[in-house]
């Protein structure tokens, strides 16, 4: 047709009516590449469809793609007066987009979107696939796992719950919490929680390691697993340091047992105080072995020691503590605290010899006339008064010694002659 775009239009009109739609299609972009026309990218999408739908599709799709192509290649043709159909900004940002770097293809095993919103579906939906299970393990691996036991501790409860709590709380994981530094105690609190006596043995093996600072908190840990503990306890206590072996003395304290055949009384002779002193505090607990508790804890030379087992006799006082108490109360060797405690603690003694004690400790006979008069206010005789009050205050000796007191001037007399009970 050579420069003359009138007879090229006509040739392409021509043609459009006579030949097959895929050579109508070809001539098409044949036509606008010559001419120096652009033809629309959708545009020669739409008609290539039609051409394909002319040639395969049933007879009335045939006979309708073939019409609507060529009546749109005729409309085309018609009206080609523009360069380029396609809007300037669009053509920009087809460029820009063909001249973008093709991201990275993420990395194996990494998740379209947040772990926390896939374990979240799957707990709603109850389908527990392999990214939910990838996005568990995600979180799991986190140094924080108080996101992922928040989710897991307000899902509604189910076998789905159950599943996940299967895969978090273990012992593994438990573990590894225990080695982080510094240890999340709320992380540990809540994974022991829903493992229970699972999560015993890691927190004991970590009790021996801790230093004076985690150690009371794996106590409590420890403690609040119940008696089953025990047995556990008893097992290692041998095997461990002092310092442990105290902590576990505490821990059978804090449960309040004493597993059968277990010898607490052998760490009543232990050669360090601290662990003594807690063998005390667990035996003075249960009446079997209070008694014993009581009178080694007497003789023990250490004064905490002796302490905790004057409390425990102020209320009652053994017979044989009783008697090393009458024997003690005099010792000018005892701090004057101590011998004041002694002497209440023997006032819960019923017996001749502790009535004689305390009488002679509270009151006196002045030279004229013999008359009984209450003694010089001190530490021993405020003691003597007060264990009266609360043991012996109906006994025929004790009552006008008690009225003495009542009527006296000094407010320590009549407060220690009001005494009914006697705290340790």
């Amino acid at each position: 047709m050579g420069g003359d775009q009138r007879q090229r239009r006509q040739f392409v009109s021509d043609a459009t009516e006579g030949m097959a739609v895929d050579a109508v299609v070809e001539l098409v972009q044949a036509a606008a590449s010559t001419s120096g026309q652009t033809i629309s990218h959708s545009l020669v999408r739409m008609l290539s469809k039609l051409a394909v739908h002319a040639g395969d599709g049933d007879t009335r799709a045939r006979d309708e793609a073939d019409g609507a192509l060529r009546d749109q290649v005729q409309r085309l043709i018609s009206d080609w007066k523009i360069d380029d159909p396609n809007p300037d900004g669009y053509r920009v940002a087809l460029e820009k987009m063909s001249r973008v770097d093709r991201p990275a293809p993420p990395a194996e095993g990494t998740l379209p979107c947040e772990p926390e919103r896939l374990v979240e579906m799957g707990i709603e939906i109850e389908v527990l696939g392999e990214p939910v299970w990838r996005s568990l393990d995600t979180l799991a691996s986190r140094d924080d796992l108080s996101p992922l036991l928040d989710v897991l501790e307000h899902a509604p409860e189910g076998w789905v719950r159950e599943a996940l709590w299967r895969h978090v709380a273990t012992i593994a994981r438990l573990q590894q919490q225990l080695e982080r530094e510094p240890v999340s105690m709320v992380v540990v609190e809540r994974l022991v929680a829903r493992m229970r006596l699972a999560a015993a043995e890691p927190i004991l093996d970590a009790l021996e390691l801790a230093d004076d600072r985690l150690a009371p908190a794996f106590v409590d840990v420890l403690a609040g697993l119940g008696s089953e503990i025990a047995p556990l306890l008893v097992e290692r206590i041998r095997g461990v340091r002092w310092a442990v072996q105290r902590q576990f003395l505490l821990i059978l304290g804090k449960v309040g047992v004493i597993p059968e055949g277990f010898p607490a009384q052998d760490f009543l002779r232990h050669g360090d105080s601290a662990v003594r002193r807690e063998a005390v505090r667990l035996l003075l607990k249960f009446p079997d072995s209070r008694e014993g508790a009581i009178i080694m804890g007497l003789s023990d030379s250490d004064e905490r020691i002796v302490r905790l087992a004057i409390g425990s006799a102020m209320t009652s006082c053994p017979r044989e503590a009783a008697t090393i108490l009458l024997a003690r109360a005099d010792d000018d060797a005892l701090s004057a605290d101590l011998r004041a405690l002694e002497i209440r603690a023997l006032a819960s003694f019923e017996s001749d010899a502790t009535l004689a004690f305390l009488l002679r400790h509270t009151v006196t006979r002045t030279a004229f006339l013999r008359r009984r008069v209450l003694a010089p206010a001190s530490k021993f005789m405020l003691a003597a008064l007060a264990g009266l009050s609360a043991h012996w205050h109906d006994h025929p000796e004790a009552i006008p010694v008690l009225a003495l007191a009542d009527q006296s001037s000094d407010p320590e007399i009549r407060d220690a002659a009001l005494r009914r009970t006697i705290a340790p």
